[in-house]
């Protein structure tokens, strides 16, 4: 007998490797019903976000703008001395009345033009021919006779005595603004024609020999305009500053700015390999915010570790302003942070739950289903992948509350004291058990939606499911979330740069057509500069010039907005897509691991299970009962000779 040898003949990298299935997930990430349904719920989620926002702002509810960085930076009483009282907010709009009533009274001093060398004078009447001089003096004439005689404390207290609040001063601001503006436009419209007048009836600029003279003032003219038109620009930026400043801002609309910084930041970070930087300045930032601690200075004294005054932040420094950002959400707008999070998780729960689906059947059957069927099964398991995240946190905040009620305790005169103590163990419990639900939220958050739509479970079996693998194999699950982290920030470096080329090539090619009109903006802006700011590799949907614009132009950069948004809200969507595809391939490969559970193991409802028939399989049940008549014919056959040899065997 031939000895037997078995050969190696080619190495199966992706079994071996089992981390290497998560690089599937970019191709599954930009299957187009996924990105679909992500951006989608990338849309619900900003709407609902604006709507709530406005609505708060209606009933006086606002932040100011940068509070939720000076909610990190600052100390408890920094921050909370930054905060104005109505009468605060009333004193700072009187200053601005009267500061804009002001304005409004000398619009004939708005400077727009530099000083000139008068070597380039053209005439010997400099003076009059350019815009400034000849503005001055028609703004002159258009000026009120009244000058304002009202000071700030005049205007204080007229407004107390009238049952005035600041929004009622503002308006009147915002009227003044508008007046100033109208006489600076009419004074530089006659200002103009007056120059250009001069121009051509000036004696020195109409000889032969200085034909070219004229050329070189009316170009010193039109600068002058351009010059003018930018700074009208600057004065309504500086005005709608001055208003922000006291009106404050959205809710959501400062909690998403500072939110996509830290995301973008963190992003960055893992680009150029920074994951823990930073952690220093951050550990000092929130010393400074803590409890001073008691002076227990040793009389050994050992150097302490210095970090870099310019070391960069790494992502989890970035990743922890994230979450304090949230905290000052829920510390400061408690009411309008749990009516947003009951609202997010509705949206996240219908999407990311018809997304995570697809994913499912798509990695373990390489099938997909349509984005009907996706919501169809989302919408049956909704109080499951509603309730999925909501039930550990309940958990924590039940377990926060019995550590509240052992503190009353502890506050009982005489008696509470001893009972505290005696009983604190169980309080220590209670913080051990909320620190294991924290920590498994954390980590095992992102596992819940995959066990709902590959289990079909409910949530307690995905809360369950998700603590055991990562309990069960920590070292797994942080090995697959490193190359999930690293690979989706290289997968959305490419989405985003992408995108961006085709935003940019966009704004360059309709620019060539569009050649006029941008001087609010620029000297060297066209009026596609106006309506729409080129974008950036940074900030893709960068912020309009609306102090630029017409009222009609405001209307048409609308519009244009919302098409940039809907395609750099796409490079949101991947991520969303991702995260879910990632967190689903890294399920399979937790459960595998856990519970010896094969890769194609998912759970298939009857209608996707009569759907998803392969073809061939089709091809070889249609023939069946033929096949089954020959069978039976063959051993018809057969059974003849096999008697025949029984019976030579017997003799």
């Amino acid at each position: 007998m031939a000895d037997e040898q078995n050969e190696l003949r080619q190495v199966n990298w992706t079994e071996l490797l089992g981390f290497t299935k998560i690089f599937k997930s970019f191709r599954m990430s930009i299957h187009p019903s996924k990105l679909v349904l992500a951006l989608a719920m990338v849309i619900s989620l900003y709407a609902i976000g604006w709507v709530m926002s406005a609505a708060w702002c209606v009933v006086g509810y606002t932040a100011r703008p940068g509070e939720v960085r000076q909610y990190y930076t600052d100390t408890p009483e920094t921050f909370a001395a930054r905060e104005k009282s109505d009468d605060d907010k009333l004193r700072d709009a009187a200053t601005l009345l009267a500061a804009a009533r002001l304005a409004h009274y000398n619009a004939s001093n708005f400077t727009f033009q530099e000083a000139r060398d008068t070597s380039r004078a053209v005439s010997d009447r400099i003076d009059v021919h350019f815009l400034q001089g000849a503005f001055n003096k028609a703004a002159l004439e258009l000026r009120d006779d009244d000058r304002p005689k009202d000071s700030r404390e005049d205007i204080f207290k007229k407004a107390k005595e009238n049952d005035e609040d600041y929004d009622d001063l503002l308006s009147e601001v915002r009227d003044q603004y508008d007046a100033e503006l109208d006489n600076i436009r009419e004074g530089l419209d006659k200002g103009y024609d007056t120059v250009d007048d001069l121009i051509k009836k000036d004696a020195n600029l109409s000889k032969d020999d200085n034909e070219d003279l004229i050329d070189v003032a009316e170009e010193l003219l039109d600068r002058d305009l351009i010059a003018a038109k930018l700074a009208i620009s600057r004065r309504k930026v500086n005005q709608a500053r001055s208003l922000k400043a006291i009106e404050g801002e959205g809710i959501f609309e400062t909690f998403c700015d500072y939110e996509s910084d830290c995301i973008a930041n963190a992003l960055k970070a893992v680009r150029y390999g920074n994951i823990f930087t930073g952690l220093q300045a951050h550990r000092n930032t929130m010393d400074g915010k803590g409890v001073p601690e008691q002076n227990t200075d040793s009389p050994t004294n050992v150097p302490a570790v210095q970090s870099s005054v310019n070391e960069p932040c790494g992502f989890v420094v970035y990743t922890l302003m994230a979450a304090n950002g949230v905290c000052w959400l829920i510390s400061n707008n408690l009411v309008f942070a749990i009516v947003y999070l009951l609202a997010a998780m509705a949206v996240i729960a219908l999407f990311g739950g018809a997304i995570a689906r697809i994913s499912a059947l798509e990695f373990a059957r390489d099938e997909r289903i349509s984005i009907k069927q996706a919501l169809r099964f989302s919408i049956s398991k909704f109080p499951s992948f509603f309730c999925a995240p909501l039930f550990p946190i309940v958990l924590i905040l039940g377990a926060g509350s019995l550590l509240m009620l052992g503190g009353l305790v502890g506050s009982i005169p005489g008696i509470g004291p001893v009972l505290m103590a005696v009983l604190f163990f169980l309080a220590l419990l209670l913080g051990l058990g909320a620190a294991f639900l924290l920590i498994g939220l954390v980590a095992g958050g992102p596992l819940m939606y995959p066990t709902i739509a590959v289990e079909g479970s409910d949530c307690f079996d995905s809360m369950g499911r998700s603590f055991c693998y990562v309990y069960g194999k920590p070292w797994h699950t942080a090995l697959y979330g490193l190359v999930a982290l690293v690979y989706g920030a290289i997968t959305y470096l490419f989405v985003r740069l992408f995108v961006y080329i085709a935003l940019v090539a966009t704004h360059t090619m309709v620019k060539w057509g569009m050649c006029a009109e941008g001087d609010a903006l620029g000297e060297n802006a066209d009026k596609l500069d106006v309506l729409w700011t080129r974008p950036t590799f940074d900030k893709l949907f960068g912020n309009l010039s609306w102090e630029a614009m017409s009222g009609f132009e405001q209307v048409i950069a609308f519009i244009i907005g919302i098409w940039v948004f809907l395609l750099a809200a796409g490079v949101a969507a991947y991520i969303v897509s991702y995260a879910i595809n990632s967190s689903t391939t890294i399920y399979f490969l937790l459960r595998r691991k856990v519970d010896a559970t094969d890769l194609d193991d998912v759970y298939v409802e009857e209608e996707e299970d009569e759907q998803f028939i392969p073809p061939a399989e089709a091809a070889e049940e249609a023939p069946a009962e033929p096949a089954e008549a020959e069978t039976e014919t063959d051993t018809g056959t057969n059974e003849e000779p096999a008697e025949d040899s029984e019976e030579n065997k017997d003799e």
